[in-house]
């Protein structure tokens, strides 16, 4: 017989009391781990897109920098007339308005807004919405008629601003041209709240000078402090681009000389190979000038001397004489001339039978090939000194100065092209007759260059007229022929001709193509020596 148990009421009751406490616990847990999984979340996507605003911040401030530094740099090549060099740079916008200030005379205008109008851009802005700042080096600002000679920009000219690493100490560069600066948000006590009453005004200390300005053009409501180095105190610098901080968020981007020299060689290259292209195509002579003597002096071409110094007054025909082009001002005042490497062949030259120093050569040769005339743009300075001295050439040089001024290895990395100025090419002496007269041929070698072989930015760099590349002299030779007669009287008028006769004078039928350069034949075909001329120009070899 078996017995049911029978459960008592209050157990019954204390078994239901213990079972919706499991139950309610099991629930409670459940709703603290749903709590705590959407506040992780919820922490977590926060987190999240903190961070992706500030990579972003990080991004649209890079950019800006780097669009800005681009921008100066295009203003430096191009360089805007004869009152604007290249290599100079805008001063800074001191109002906000956008706009270069006309000239930055004083330590403390050379630090202010990125003149965004005056480079032709768009405003640019940081991360947190801000404008960019701008520090310029005081050997890259405009002047106001004829620079100095220490207000010179060439190839010599050299940064002055010191920008600072994160430690404080270490230099990143002692010679930038320019700083730029993105400011970031407000910290600390900075405040840029705009208005036009008096209240919104400070007294703001940039250089040791203290101005009442707006705090929208007070630097120090703008570039901050860190390791004893302050970005507002000095136009001058030093300027540090320390770590992010609570104090701190600069961020820096800075333009060397070895960053902008070689781009504004480059420019001035291209204006001295066209004048000289232009001089060979527009003078009598159809020639390309004498060279001043190496030697340093004042500009002037040295008769019957075929390597130097590029020269500023040439014979036998001056610059601006008839339809040959005039001398940019910049060039010379700037003392470019003074630092170019020029020489002519000798079939290229006024004279190709008296030509003094000339190798027995007929061209000159790059290599293997033969070209009409080169010159060298010698980068910036080996060991960063001025080759030539920032003085007037009326004031005179030391022994000193002038054998640092002469010595070509400064000027030209490759020991072929340095061999030019040597024992064994002779100079005929300033205006071509110190050294005394008749012929003084020069060694094959010194009528010989090599493709500079230096894989620096800043290297030296060759330019070469008249090159007989494979293939020119046939073409063009035929190209000429077939297209004369090419002008009337003295001058050249037919396009093909003008593109065609340069780069003929490395080839054999040079002489050919002067001829028809030349009355009668720019004229007319008829007489003898005209269609001599087609003849060998139809056959012409390097």
């Amino acid at each position: 017989m078996h017995h049911r148990t029978r459960t008592s009421p209050c157990r019954a009751r204390r078994n239901a009391a213990a079972a919706g406490a499991r139950e309610r616990g099991y629930g409670g847990l459940v709703a603290l781990m749903l709590i705590a999984t959407v506040a992780t979340t919820t922490a977590l996507f926060a987190y999240s897109r903190t961070d992706t605003v500030h990579v972003e911040n990080e991004r649209v401030t890079r950019e800006a920098l780097a669009a800005a530094k681009l921008a100066l740099i295009g203003y430096a090549v191009q360089g805007r007339g004869p009152t604007e060099r290249p290599g100079e740079l805008p001063c800074p916008d001191a109002d906000g308005d956008g706009m270069a200030e006309s000239s930055c005379t004083t330590n403390a205008s050379l630090l202010g807004r990125l003149p965004w109008k005056t480079l032709g851009v768009p405003q640019l802005v940081d991360g947190a919405g801000e404008p960019l700042w701008y520090a310029l080096s005081s050997h890259f600002r405009p002047v106001s008629g004829p620079p100095s000679p220490t207000q010179r920009i060439n190839s010599d000219t050299r940064g002055t601003i010191t920008v600072r690493a994160a430690d404080g100490s270490t230099a990143l560069t002692d010679n930038a041209v320019a700083v730029l600066f993105a400011p970031g948000a407000a910290l600390g006590s900075q405040n840029r709240s705009g208005g036009t009453t008096l209240l919104h005004f400070v007294s703001c200390t940039l250089s040791g000078i203290t101005n009442l300005l707006s705090r929208q053009q007070c630097v120090t409501n703008y570039l901050d402090a860190a390791l004893n180095t302050n970005n507002s105190a000095s136009a001058t610098g030093p300027f540090i681009a320390a770590a992010t901080s609570d104090t701190f968020n600069d961020k820096l981007l800075y333009l060397e000389t070895a960053e902008l020299i070689p781009l504004v060689e480059q420019r001035v290259g291209t204006e001295i190979k066209n004048l000289l292209t232009e001089y060979r195509l527009k003078s009598n002579c159809q020639c390309y000038p004498w060279a001043d003597t190496w030697p340093y002096s004042g500009g002037i071409a040295d008769v019957s001397q075929n390597r130097g110094r590029f020269p500023t007054e040439p014979v036998p025909e001056n610059w601006g004489s008839g339809s040959i082009p005039s001398l940019p001002a910049w060039l010379g005042d700037n003392n470019w001339h003074n630092l170019v490497w020029y020489s002519v062949s000798r079939r290229a030259s006024a004279d190709p039978g008296g030509c003094r120093t000339c190798s027995a050569n007929a061209t000159l040769t790059v290599g293997d090939l033969k070209v009409a005339a080169v010159f060298f743009m010698p980068g910036t300075p080996p060991d960063g000194q001025a080759r030539v001295p920032p003085i007037s050439y009326s004031s005179g040089l030391t022994s000193a100065q002038r054998a640092r001024a002469d010595n070509l290895n400064l000027y030209l990395d490759d020991a072929q092209n340095t061999d030019s100025d040597n024992a064994n090419c002779p100079d005929t002496g300033e205006i071509g007759g110190d050294a005394g007269w008749g012929l003084r041929t020069g060694a094959a070698t010194c009528d010989q260059y090599a493709a500079p072989t230096s894989a620096r930015r800043d290297r030296d760099r060759i330019h070469v007229l008249g090159p007989a590349y494979p293939g020119t002299c046939e073409k063009n030779g035929k190209l000429l022929a077939s297209a004369a007669p090419c002008g009337t009287a003295w001058t050249v008028t037919n396009p093909t001709c003008i593109a065609a006769m340069p780069t003929l004078d490395a080839c054999g039928c040079a002489a050919a193509a002067r001829i028809l350069a030349r009355p009668p034949c720019n004229n007319v075909l008829n007489p003898g020596q005209c269609q001599t001329a087609i003849a060998q120009l139809n056959a012409c070899t390097p």
